[in-house]
């Protein structure tokens, strides 16, 4: 059994995944409004040169919106995790459990600071490699998961 220590996620970070997972996965959009920048200004048409920086600015702040909101209040709880058998169980302090049976999980992403498990398309579970109790911990979390799940 591996037990993480107890963490939480904070507004920022969490912002800082959901931006960066936008703009992974639709890395078209940014290239777009460039384009339409840079046409904008060679074309001198200001209506593109002020419009695009505005819609891009859009994306960020409607994301921004979303992690500073209050209904997401629960993602920023402290937590801890224990992996036993093929479950991963987690434990808020107020008491709710949340159990994720590992086959489930249909990607895992590893960033320099943590993982995020999907268990759907948008969901997903945040686990910092500073909340493993050791190296050792976070060495055979990885092995499991990318042994059940498959590669990273």
């Amino acid at each position: 059994m591996i037990q993480t220590n107890k963490f939480n996620l904070t507004q920022a970070q969490y912002f800082r995944i959901i931006l960066g997972n936008y703009l992974r996965r639709r890395v078209w959009v940014p290239c777009i409004l460039a384009l339409g920048f840079l046409f904008g200004i060679i074309e001198k048409d200001y209506l593109l040169i002020i419009l695009l920086p505005i819609l891009f600015i859009s994306i960020i702040i409607y994301n921004w919106y979303y992690a500073y909101c209050k209904q997401n209040s629960i993602f920023f709880k402290d937590i801890y995790f224990e992996l036993d058998g093929d479950f991963l169980t987690g434990y808020f302090d107020d008491g709710t459990t949340s159990k994720i049976n590992i086959k489930n999980i249909i990607k895992l992403r590893k960033s320099k600071k943590y993982f995020l498990l999907y268990i759907a398309k948008d969901q997903y579970v945040y686990l910092p490699f500073a909340c493993f109790k050791s190296e050792a911990d976070l060495r055979d979390f990885e092995k499991k998961i990318i042994q059940d799940v498959g590669g990273i």
